[in-house]
């Protein structure tokens, strides 16, 4: 039967009338032949399936060239594409789907399986062939709207409901059906199968045609290599399931540029291939603009990967990278990427999400494998949702970069409906797939060496209390995350302000016990320290970095005091010295040193009156300074210390007065303020006369527990001999509570260098070790003095930071 039918399409074939291909034409045969001279008929009733297939064997069988499709409406079922050919749409020409599902083949009978929702093939599929292409400006349709029930809408079953934070309530139809997905009409495995197939093939061109109204996937390339994919658009109905654009899987020397697509499913989805790159692209999905990964099919690797110039909109997730099987995924880069993300009606994988990062067992798997060297830049985000980096374990994610990153985070219509939830699918464990979780800009949980670099976060307005804080990181090993930034209403600013650091427990907890400060096996622990200078300052002057503290580290110190000063909390926002604080704290984590916070003013906090406008405050100020603070560093270990104001003073009546029971009171509230909020670092109280005297604590000691006494004893404070007069002015105090003299230094007069006065160091050393008293040495910085430094050059010392830094060497006197 088969040579009958040869010998007749040849004899078919001598009657058609061939034309030479003009010269430059890609296929070397230069053959043309035309579908409509082998009896097809461009009428849109016609069914041309087996005249358009005579074609394509013609063409092949005399050595390749180009098949034309030319103006008209085509009907056809499924057809085999060949080596050496070009399927060529003229301008005008539709390749139109069948609305028959019995005129699609099966994929098995072309010798393949697995691309696609279902076992179907669609309208041209091409299976072990090289050197193919299909061209031209014409419209390849699927009628994918005749295989669906449109006015349905699928509820997923894929999670539990009483996981959510709508409960019984989430994805109900009363919230919108708007957006799908719709149902399909007959059984799954019969609904026509991907639109194009090109399976195991080599060296495939598709450029420059329209591809719209797909049933199914649209365009799918399974275990092929040097695909070229150009200048192309795909249009289908947002509201059908599993319509994806362009699908890869196992394949490789892929390049993709210059396409617009939307799809009711991913627009772009890489799985177990490599050497893939995607340039200038506009992209519209109800699931992922970009999806990486799945591994339905086996564990293979992927990566080496690149997206570039891209522009995502309206789609459920951005970006999504997707491990759920064995194998490595790895070496990406998405850069120059403009996203807009929102939640939809349905059941849509996805949440709103710019960018998703998620290592998770799926599909029957009890093991998945890693994601790493992934690096995101210049992306410019507008979501309902944060960016989601998600593993079940150590290791499964790492090397993570996110620089130069804007996001924008508003409501929407579905947020109370859909929103405050995480989103995991597709997720082996129902418990995964879909859990009620507070919502950072970016939360990560088990991903190691995680870098973020100038990430700039804006809080729309209206958002639900379960928004909060730019970045939450947990279980984040050896995690770097720095200028960070941070804009919105104030009022709900405060609710995201807390913050979750896989560091916070690197460090052992400081508590008192009695007069002492111990660790958390109760060992006495001594702190001698240093004072940085404000960090807004060191950042305008190009002096902010990590390499300031490893300085500060090798001087000696354990632990660092770091002066805020009202003015630059208001001049740079609140948000935004958050960020400088969270860099020292992650800083002086790894290096083993702990932080003391300083609210520096100087003057009379009852009737708010200042030394110095950099000073100036008042109560409200002060009390929301401590609010934040707390709230933000709740539970991290290694900030030991809340300095509650610096150096209280009447500046010798000029301030006006204080009673010490006014300032004992203002001391009570702020530490019963930043108790509030949990487990909460050491608050340190200070004495009048510039933060030096404590003898009103002989007669009303401030009322609480756990807390530790501050002095400044430099030594123009007193004339010498001072010994007596430290024990008289503050000394007693530690045989009854823990202290620390958070500024020492030799000389605050100014003018007279800072190297030694009357040997101030060794007296002052001995004695405030003598009597258990933790200190910190003023300022590592050649402009503040006393200075530790005579010059940035080098980090020179001065004289005092000389013998500081002996001190800070030298045993325990």
């Amino acid at each position: 039967m088969g040579f009958v039918l040869w010998m007749s399409l040849a004899g078919m074939a001598q009657e058609a009338p061939g034309k030479a291909a003009s010269a430059g034409d890609a296929h070397s045969a230069g053959n043309i032949f035309s579908i409509a001279d082998f009896g097809a008929k461009g009428d849109g009733l016609t069914l041309n399936t087996r005249a358009i297939q005579q074609t394509l064997d013609y063409c092949f069988h005399h050595g390749g060239g180009r098949v034309v499709i030319p103006p008209g409406r085509w009907v056809t079922g499924t057809v085999k594409l060949y080596s050496h050919t070009d399927l060529h749409l003229e301008p005008g020409a539709i390749l139109s789907g069948s609305r028959d599902d019995k005129d699609y083949g099966r994929q098995k009978d072309y010798g393949f399986s697995g691309p696609g929702a279902g076992s179907k093939t669609g309208i041209l599929v091409a299976h072990g062939q090289t050197d193919i292409s299909l061209t031209g400006s014409g419209i390849i349709d699927g009628n994918g709207d005749q295989f669906m029930y449109l006015d349905s809408l699928q509820r997923a079953t894929d999670y539990k409901p009483e996981n959510t934070r709508q409960g019984n309530d989430y994805m109900n139809p009363a919230y919108g059906r708007q957006d799908g997905p719709v149902l399909w009409k007959g059984s799954y495995e019969d609904r026509p199968g991907v639109m194009v197939i090109f399976s195991s093939c080599t060296g495939v061109t598709v450029s420059n045609v329209r591809l719209m109204h797909s049933p199914n996937w649209t365009m799918a390339f399974l275990n092929s290599e040097d695909v070229r994919i150009s200048g192309i658009t795909i249009a289908n109905n947002m509201s059908i399931p599993n319509s994806d654009g362009v699908d890869l899987y196992d394949s490789r020397h892929v390049t993709i540029s210059d396409c617009v697509i939307e799809a009711g499913d991913d627009a772009i989805a890489v799985i177990s291939s490599s050497q893939v790159t995607a340039t200038n692209c506009v992209l519209h999905s109800r699931s992922a603009g970009i999806r990486v990964g799945y591994n339905v099919f086996n564990n293979n690797n992927s990566g080496d990967l690149l997206f570039d110039n891209i522009s995502i909109y309206d789609s459920n997730r951005g970006i999504g990278i997707f491990q759920r099987q064995k194998g490595n995924m790895e070496n990406m880069i998405f850069s120059n990427i403009v996203i807009h993300t929102r939640l939809h009606t349905g059941g849509w994988w996805g949440h709103g999400e710019p960018i998703h990062i998620s290592s998770i067992p799926g599909l029957g798997s009890k093991e998945t494998g890693s994601i790493s060297h992934v690096h995101f830049s210049h992306i410019v985000a507008e979501s309902e949702s944060g960016i989601v980096v998600y593993a079940t374990g150590k290791g499964l994610i790492r090397d993570l970069h996110f620089e130069d990153v804007d996001l924008t985070i508003k409501a929407g219509p579905l947020t109370s409906s859909y929103g405050g939830n995480i989103d995991l699918r597709p997720a082996n464990d129902p418990a995964l797939a879909i859990f009620k979780h507070d919502l950072p800009a970016l939360y990560a949980e088990f991903a190691d060496r995680l870098t973020v670099d100038h990430f700039h976060v804006h809080w729309e307005k209206g958002l639900p209390a379960w928004f909060r804080h730019p970045v939450d990181c947990i279980h984040c090993e050896a995690s770097d995350i720095r200028n960070l930034s941070e804009e919105g209403n104030s009022d709900e600013l405060f609710q995201r302000f807390p913050r979750k650091s896989a560091k916070a427990a690197q460090l052992s907890k400081v508590s008192v016990y009695r007069n002492k400060f111990v660790n958390a096996k109760g060992d006495t622990v001594l702190f001698r320290g240093v004072s940085v200078a404000d960090p807004d300052k060191l950042d305008h002057q190009g002096h902010f970095n990590r390499a300031l503290f490893e300085k500060v580290k090798e001087m000696g110190a354990n632990l660092v005091r770091i002066p805020v000063h009202p003015a630059a909390w208001r001049d740079r926002t609140p948000v935004k010295y958050l960020a400088m604080l969270d860099s020292v704290v992650d800083w002086c984590t790894d290096l083993g040193m702990y932080v003391i916070i300083d609210w520096h003013s100087i003057g009379n906090l009852q009737m708010e009156l200042f030394q110095d406008p950099m000073y100036n405050t008042s109560k409200k100020e002060t009390y929301e300074f401590w609010r934040t603070i707390a709230r933000h560093f709740n539970g991290h270990n290694t900030v030991a210390f809340y300095e509650l104001f610096n150096e209280p003073t009447t500046f010798r009546g000029q301030l006006g007065s204080v009673s010490w029971s006014e300032w004992k009171k203002i001391n009570e509230d702020i530490i019963s303020l930043v108790r509030s909020f949990g487990q909460a670092p050491i608050p340190l109280c200070a004495g009048f006369d510039w933060a030096y005297d404590l003898t009103p604590l002989r007669l009303n000691p401030i009322d609480a527990e756990g807390i530790a006494y501050v002095t400044h004893p430099y030594p123009n404070k007193r004339p010498v001999p001072w010994e007596p007069r430290w024990e008289e002015d503050f000394g007693f105090a530690a045989a009854s509570y823990p202290m620390v003299a958070t500024e020492i230094g030799f000389s605050v007069r100014s003018g007279q260098p800072a190297d030694g006065e009357n040997d101030y160091g060794d007296h002052i050393t001995k004695y405030l070790e003598g009597r258990g008293i933790s200190w910190v040495a003023w300022c590592f910085d050649p402009e503040w003095g006393p200075q530790l430094l005579r010059s940035w050059d080098g980090f020179t010392l001065s004289g005092s930071g000389e013998y500081f830094k002996s001190a800070m060497h030298a045993p325990t006197r």
